[in-house]
C-alpha cells in the first residue's frame, strides 16, 4: 500500500472548511450557530474565511436574532473581499433596518450597513438611516448616530446634502442619554476630519448651547450611561466654549463629581474640562487667582490616585505623562505629594523613568532632601538605563537649587568612588555641568575623575573630561600629558571629542603657552587635515586668531561662559503646552505632540483666544486669502524678466482650490518633521507653486531654504523662500511666483511628469516631488483659425512624429478635446497608389500659459491599426512636452 507523505496541514484545514460548509447548510439551529462561531473565531485570529461568503450570507433571513448578529458581523468584517455579493445584500439590509420586528435587528442592520466600506453600498444606506435617526427605540437611534460618523468618512458630501449633521444636533437632545452620547461620540469624530463648517459639528452653535443641560443631565445619569458614554459625553462639553464665565463654572461644577471615578479617561477628560475653563477664563485678578486655587486643589488627589497602587501599569503611565504635561504650566501642583511618585521595585522601567521626570519637576527647597536621598539610592540600581537617569536627575538638582549643590556634589564624590564603569562616565558628563553652574567650587572632584580616564569609552563622557582639563588647565599639573593621550586617537574618536580636544589644547596653550606649543601645532595641523568641516573650519579660525591676536583669541577661547540653566532641554514650549492642555486624556498628551503631528488630515479646533478671526472677518479672510500671502523678490533667472516684475508679483484673483487641493511634496520623515504640502495655480500667463509648512516637531525650526530642481518645463522659483522660524504645530502658507522659460529645458528628464524639489531647514534636508506640473502650462486656444494654423504650420520646419497604438478616430478626437487641444479642421485624402488606402487628417492646435503656440496633425489609414501624431512648436523643446502630455493621455 502506498504511503502519502506531507499535506495533512492542508488537508486539515480543507477537511475543515467543507464541515463548515456542512454545517452551515443545516436547518438545524444549533449547528448554524455553532458553524458560525467557528468562523467568527477563525477571522478573529486572521484566517481567511471569505470562501464562506456565500454560505453564511445564506443564513442572514434566518429568524433568529443570535445568528443574525454572528452574520452581521461576519459581513462587517469581509465585505471589502466581496464587494460584489455584499451588494446584492443592499435590499436585505435596508428591510431588515426598517421593517423587522425586533429593534436589536433594526439597530444591527443599520450598524452592519454603515460598516461595510463598499461605494455601491452607500446609495442604499441613506434612506433607512435617516428612518433609524428618527426611531422610537433608543439602541436603534443610538447605532443610527454612529453610522452617520461612518458614513460621514466615506461620503461627506451625501451626508451633508441629506441633512443628517442636522438630525445628529437634534439627537443632542434626546432623552435617553445613550444616544446622546453616541451623538456626541459622532460630532466629536467627524469635527476631527472633517473641512467643512466646524460650527456644524461641535457645540459652539445655536443647537449645541442648548443641548449643553442635555448632555449635563445625561452625564449624571449613571444607570442610563456606561464608562464610554460619559467620556464622550465629557469630550463634548471640553469642546463647547461658554458664553460666560458664571456658565463655564456651572459645568465645572457640573463635572467635578466624576474626578472620583474609577475610570482613569473619565477621570482626565474631567481634569481637562478644568484645566480649559482655567484657561479660558481664569487669568489675572485676585478673584480668579483664588479659584484657580481652588480648582487645582480639587484635580491634585484625582491625579495622584492614577498612578497609586492599583491600577495597571500602563494606566499609570498614561497618568504620568499628563502630569508630566500638566506641571509644565503648574509647577506647584503637586509639591506637598511627591512622595507618591517615588519609585517603587516592581514598576516597570517606562514608569520608573516618567516618575524620576517628574520628581525633577517638584524638587524646590522644601524636599530636596529626600527627593535626593532617593536619586541617590537609584543611581546605584542594576537597570543601566535607569541609572544614568538617576545620575543626570543629582546633576540637575544640583543645578536648580543652589543651596543643595554642595549636598549633590558629595553624593556625586561617593558615585564616582564606586569606580562603576556607566556610574562613572555619567557623573563625568554631569560634573561638567556643574562646573558650568558653579565655576570655581567643587574642584575637588577633578582628581577622582582623573583616575578614571583609561576606562572612558563613550564619547560624550571623553568630551565632558576633555572640558574639564582644559578649564581647569592650570589646576592640573599635568594637563598637557593628559591631552597628549587623548591626541594619540584623536583620528579615531567622535567628531564632538575631536571639537572638544581642540578647544582644550587652545585653552592650554594659552593658559600655559611655554610647554605646549608643539601640542598646539600636533592639534591645529590634524584639524586643518580633517575631513569634518565643523572640525576644520574651528582649526582655522584657532590657527588664524593665535596668529594674528593671541590676546583676542584668549578673550574668545576662555571669556566669560553662559551660565547654563536647569530648565535647558525640559521646559516645553508654552505655546505648546496651552494647545496640549486641551488635548489632556487623549495620545496627544502621552507623545507631548500636537495630533496634527501624528494624525493623518486631523483639522485643530479654532478657539477666539488663539488669535482667529471672528465669523464675518474669518468668510472676507476666505475670499481674499490669496492676497494675504507673503511674496518674494524680483526673479532674476531669465534674461526677460521685466524690471517692474516685483510690482507684478502679486496676483489679485488667483483661483486657489477651486479644482486640486495640496499635496503632500515632501514628508515629514524625509525632512525631519517638517511637511511641504503645495500645488501649481495658473493665472492668466502667470504661473504660481502654492505651499504650505507644517512644522511636526516638538521644537522650533528656522532657517527655511526651498530649490525646484532643473525640469523639462524650464521652470524655476522667482526668488526665495523666507520665513523666520515655525513653532511646534504650526504651519506657513506662501504663494510663490515661478518663471518659465522654455528654451532651458532640462529634456534629459523629457520623461517626467512633476518637478523634484529640495527643503532645507534647521531640522534636516529633505527631497520630495511636486504634483505634474505639464497639463497647467497647456491652455486651449479657442481663437486658432484655419489661416492662422496654417500660417503657424508652414512657418515651423521641425516636426515631431510618433505613432499611437490606435485607430479609432472619434475617441482619439474626444480624448484631445477632453484634454484641451482646440479642434481646427479635418481633411480626407484618398490613396492614388492603387492599394484604396483611405487617410483622415485631424488638426488641433494648443497654446502655453507664456504664449508659444503648438500646432497638431493626427493622420489615420485605413490601412493601419495605429495613427501617427505630427507636433510643430514655436518654442524648443516644446514638441517633446507636448508628446509626454499626449502619451500621458493613454489613449488606446
Amino acid at each position: 500500500m502506498a504511503k502519502v507523505v506531507g499535506g495533512g496541514a492542508a488537508a486539515g484545514k480543507r477537511g475543515e472548511a467543507v464541515e463548515l460548509k456542512v454545517e452551515l447548510q443545516s436547518n438545524s439551529r444549533e449547528q448554524q450557530r455553532s458553524a458560525l462561531r467557528k468562523v467568527i473565531a477563525s477571522m478573529t485570529v486572521g484566517r481567511d474565511v471569505s470562501n464562506l461568503f456565500s454560505d453564511v450570507v445564506r443564513l442572514i433571513s434566518s429568524p433568529h436574532v443570535d445568528i443574525k448578529r454572528l452574520v452581521y458581523l461576519y459581513v462587517a468584517a469581509n465585505a471589502k473581499m466581496q464587494q460584489d455579493k455584499a451588494y446584492l445584500l443592499a435590499g436585505s439590509f435596508s428591510k431588515h433596518a426598517v421593517m423587522h420586528e425586533s429593534p436589536l435587528v433594526r439597530g444591527l442592520a443599520v450598524r452592519t450597513m454603515s460598516a461595510i466600506q463598499v461605494e455601491k453600498l452607500a446609495d442604499h444606506v441613506a434612506q433607512p438611516l435617516r428612518s433609524a435617526l428618527r426611531e422610537s427605540d433608543p439602541y436603534v437611534r443610538k447605532c443610527a448616530a454612529m453610522a452617520v460618523a461612518k458614513m460621514f468618512a466615506t461620503n461627506k458630501q451625501r451626508m451633508e446634502e441629506g441633512g443628517f449633521i442636522q438630525h445628529l444636533q437634534e439627537l443632542l437632545t434626546d432623552s435617553n442619554p445613550t444616544v446622546i452620547a453616541a451623538t456626541v461620540c459622532a460630532l466629536n469624530e467627524m469635527s476631527n476630519t472633517a473641512e467643512i463648517d466646524r460650527e456644524q459639528l461641535d457645540l459652539n452653535n445655536r443647537n449645541g448651547g442648548m443641548a449643553v443641560n442635555d448632555l449635563l443631565s445625561a452625564l449624571s445619569d449613571a444607570n442610563g450611561c456606561n464608562e464610554w458614554g460619559q467620556i464622550y459625553i465629557l469630550e463634548g462639553l471640553a469642546s463647547y466654549e461658554a458664553e460666560s464665565q458664571e456658565r463655564a463654572e456651572l459645568i465645572c461644577s457640573r463635572v467635578l463629581p466624576k474626578l472620583q471615578h474609577s475610570n482613569a479617561g473619565v477621570v482626565l477628560t474631567t481634569v481637562r474640562i478644568i484645566l480649559n475653563y482655567i484657561e479660558r477664563w481664569c487669568k489675572g485678578g485676585a478673584t480668579n487667582e483664588d479659584t484657580v486655587k481652588v480648582y487645582l486643589q480639587k484635580i491634585a488627589p484625582p491625579l495622584v490616585s492614577l498612578v497609586s497602587g492599583g491600577t495597571d501599569f500602563e494606566i499609570r503611565y498614561v497618568a504620568l505623562r499628563n502630569i508630566s504635561m500638566i506641571l509644565q504650566k503648574f509647577p506647584d501642583l503637586l509639591t506637598h505629594q511627591v512622595k507618591m511618585f517615588f519609585v517603587k521595585y516592581n514598576e516597570p522601567i517606562y514608569v520608573k523613568m516618567e516618575k524620576l521626570e517628574i520628581m525633577l519637576q517638584l524638587v524646590n527647597q522644601t524636599n530636596v532632601r529626600s527627593i535626593l536621598s532617593e536619586f541617590n539610592e537609584y543611581a546605584q540600581e542594576v537597570d543601566v538605563e535607569f541609572v544614568r537617569k538617576a545620575v543626570r536627575a543629582i546633576g540637575v538638582t544640583a543645578i536648580k537649587i543652589e543651596s543643595a549643590a554642595e549636598e549633590c556634589a558629595a553624593v556625586l564624590s561617593e558615585l564616582i568612588k564606586t569606580k562603576v564603569n556607566y556610574v562613572v562616565q555619567e557623573s563625568i558628563i554631569v560634573v561638567r555641568d556643574v562646573f558650568r553652574k558653579y565655576p570655581g567650587r567643587y574642584e575637588g572632584l577633578i582628581a577622582l575623575l582623573c583616575e578614571s580616564l583609561d576606562t572612558l569609552d563613550e564619547p560624550e563622557a571623553k568630551a565632558a573630561m576633555v572640558w574639564i582639563i582644559g578649564e581647569y588647565a592650570e589646576k592640573i599639573e599635568n594637563a598637557d600629558e593628559l591631552l597628549d593621550d587623548f591626541m594619540e586617537s584623536f583620528e579615531d574618536e567622535n567628531t564632538e571629542v575631536q571639537l572638544s580636544l581642540l578647544t582644550a589644547i587652545v585653552k592650554l596653550f594659552l593658559k600655559r603657552p611655554d610647554d605646549t606649543q608643539e601640542l598646539l601645532q600636533k592639534v591645529l595641523q590634524a584639524a586643518s587635515a580633517s575631513e569634518v568641516p565643523d572640525l576644520r573650519d574651528r582649526g582655522y579660525m584657532y590657527w588664524r586668531l593665535l596668529s594674528l591676536d593671541p590676546q583676542a583669541g584668549s578673550s574668545v577661547v576662555i571669556g566669560t561662559k553662559e551660565i547654563i540653566n536647569e530648565e535647558r532641554g525640559s521646559k516645553m514650549d508654552p505655546k505648546l503646552v496651552s494647545q496640549l492642555l486641551s488635548h489632556v486624556g487623549t495620545l496627544a498628551s502621552v507623545y507631548h505632540k500636537p495630533p496634527a503631528t501624528f494624525i493623518q488630515n486631523y483639522v485643530e479646533k479654532r478657539t477666539d483666544d488663539e488669535g482667529y478671526d471672528s465669523d464675518e472677518e474669518e468668510v472676507e479672510h476666505s475670499v481674499a486669502h490669496d492676497a494675504s500671502l507673503p511674496h518674494f523678490s524680483t526673479p532674476n533667472y531669465t534674461q526677460h524678466a521685466d524690471p517692474n516684475q516685483d510690482m507684478k508679483m502679486k496676483p489679485t484673483a488667483v483661483k486657489r482650490g477651486a479644482s486640486v487641493s495640496r499635496q503632500v511634496w515632501c514628508k515629514r520623515e524625509a525632512t525631519g518633521g517638517v511637511e511641504l504640502m503645495g500645488r501649481f495655480i495658473a493665472e492668466g500667463n502667470e504661473l504660481f507653486m502654492d505651499v504650505c509648512l507644517l512644522n511636526t516637531t516638538q521644537g522650533v525650526v528656522s532657517g527655511f531654504l526651498m530649490q525646484l530642481d532643473t525640469n523639462p518645463f524650464g521652470i524655476a522659483m522667482a526668488g526665495a523662500l523666507t520665513h523666520p522660524q515655525l513653532n511646534p504645530g504650526e504651519n506657513f502658507e506662501a504663494l510663490i511666483p515661478l518663471t518659465i522659460n522654455f528654451a532651458s529645458c532640462d529634456m534629459n528628464k523629457k520623461a517626467e511628469t512633476a518637478i523634484k524639489v529640495a527643503l532645507k531647514s534647521s531640522a534636516g534636508l529633505g527631497f520630495g516631488t511636486t504634483g505634474p506640473v505639464l497639463n497647467m502650462l497647456l491652455n486651449p486656444s479657442p481663437g486658432m483659425t484655419k489661416d492662422a494654423f496654417l500660417v503657424i504650420w508652414q512657418g515651423i520646419d521641425v516636426e515631431k512624429q510618433f505613432a499611437l497604438n490606435t485607430n479609432a478616430q472619434t475617441a482619439v478626437d474626444q480624448k484631445f478635446q477632453s484634454a484641451g487641444f482646440t479642434f481646427v479642421a479635418k481633411r480626407t485624402d484618398n490613396s492614388t497608389d492603387g492599394l484604396n488606402a483611405v487617410q483622415d487628417h485631424y488638426y488641433y492646435g494648443i497654446s502655453t500659459i507664456t504664449g508659444q503656440y503648438v500646432a497638431i496633425e493626427v493622420a489615420f489609414s485605413s490601412l493601419s491599426h495605429a495613427c501617427m501624431v505630427s507636433i510643430r512648436s514655436q518654442a524648443p523643446n516644446l514638441s517633446d512636452l507636448v508628446q509626454t502630455y499626449i502619451l500621458g493621455l493613454q489613449i488606446a
